[in-house]
């Protein structure tokens, strides 16, 4: 598991390259496709 936040912050933020393009930036150059699951537990 990551560690906790630091004091005063209550959330975490996760950025990846992401799985596709779009009409504004139809072109991927050296970075593939990628997809993350991510498995949300609660707090204790």
């Amino acid at each position: 598991p990551p560690p906790p936040p630091p004091p005063g912050h209550t959330s975490y933020l996760h950025v990846s390259a992401g799985c596709g393009t779009n009409r504004y930036t139809p072109l991927r150059f050296a970075c593939p496709p990628e997809a993350t699951l991510l498995t949300l537990t609660p707090r204790p």
